[in-house]
């Protein structure tokens, strides 16, 4: 079974990379509103692992670091610690801390620590570290996002223009204990709020990676999302294979080769095949299933650029 960590690290670091404004504006209008956007920001992943290399992971999943501007003025710039947990920890606030302290002692500026909480326990919501030693004490409070309180809020997520609002609705679909045929659905349900949205390529492709990974389908329902996919591309009048076509294909073909499951890697190009040339005569179909995983493989990369079916069987042979 993958771990929490195996399962989320991948893509919420992804995610949050690519994001990070929208992510800001979306789960801490607070900040967002205290930032100087005009400025830019930075990403000092590098940074982040000298202070992370020597301590306890726990049951992190990724942290990122990124400088940021003030609006005020107040000083040059500060440094926000993103924490995204993914589990209940008993010394949680200890290493939120720790973290604090590293970060203040190598960058000498202030610091903000924001911890986003993907566990599945309603009541545990740290926020505070505190310690006392006689009358010698040191308290820090820290601000924390419970991802399980957006389950009330799902009409707000499915009608929020902000892309990380599907980024939290498939999060919530991960979390829930339900039936695959449920995370089809979810799935389904975003990608057509992704097209609705009218978001550009690259966020599209972006939005459907972290989907695709955190909510994993049986292969069977898996290609029957993809093919969902490709019916509401035609409905859309899409007229050449997409992106998300392509991760389909590379992920499809992999996954085969991987389990040496060749009919998975077949159907799916058919549906392939289908969608861009309508009908796929009997000798064709014979050569798919008489194909190698290299030759399936070979045949589908073909369909993303070759206009007709003859090329894309070109150098084929139906014995």
């Amino acid at each position: 079974m993958l771990t929490a960590k195996t399962e989320y690290d991948s893509p919420w670091k992804n995610i949050l990379h690519r994001y990070f404004r929208a992510f800001m504006s979306f789960c801490y209008p607070k900040y967002y509103a205290a930032i100087d956007w005009d400025k830019g920001y930075t990403m000092l992943d590098k940074e982040l692992s000298k202070i992370t290399i020597e301590a306890t992971a726990g049951n992190k999943i990724v942290d990122k670091l990124v400088k940021v501007f003030l609006n005020t003025g107040q000083t040059s710039y500060i440094l926000i610690h993103i924490e995204i947990q993914a589990s209940k920890e008993q010394d949680f606030t200890k290493r939120m801390f720790t973290y604090y302290c590293r970060l203040r002692h190598l960058h000498d500026v202030p610091i903000a620590s924001l911890a986003v909480l993907l566990d599945q326990d309603l009541n545990w919501r740290p926020s505070t570290f505190k310690e006392q030693v006689i009358d010698s004490s040191i308290e820090m409070h820290f601000s924390s996002l419970k991802i399980l309180d957006y389950r009330s809020k799902e009409e707000e997520l499915i009608t929020a223009k902000n892309p990380f609002a599907l980024v939290i609705l498939a999060q919530l679909a991960a979390l829930q204990k339900n039936s695959p045929d449920f995370k089809l659905a979810t799935k389904n349900k975003i990608v057509k709020l992704m097209y609705s949205r009218g978001f550009v390529k690259n966020d599209i492709i972006s939005l459907f990676t972290f989907v695709d990974w955190v909510l994993q389908l049986p292969e069977d329902l898996e290609l029957q999302f993809l093919n969902n996919v490709v019916h509401m591309e035609e409905k859309l009048n899409m007229r050449y294979v997409t992106s998300i076509e392509r991760l389909g294909i590379e992920k499809g073909m992999q996954q085969g080769m991987q389990q040496g499951m060749q009919q998975g890697e077949r159907e799916l190009l058919l549906i392939l095949l289908e969608h861009k040339f309508l009908l796929v005569p009997a000798h064709y179909r014979q050569i798919l299933d008489q194909a190698s995983s290299g030759t399936l493989l070979k045949l589908g990369a073909r369909v993303l650029d070759c206009q007709s079916l003859e090329e894309v069987f070109a150098d084929t042979v139906c014995s």
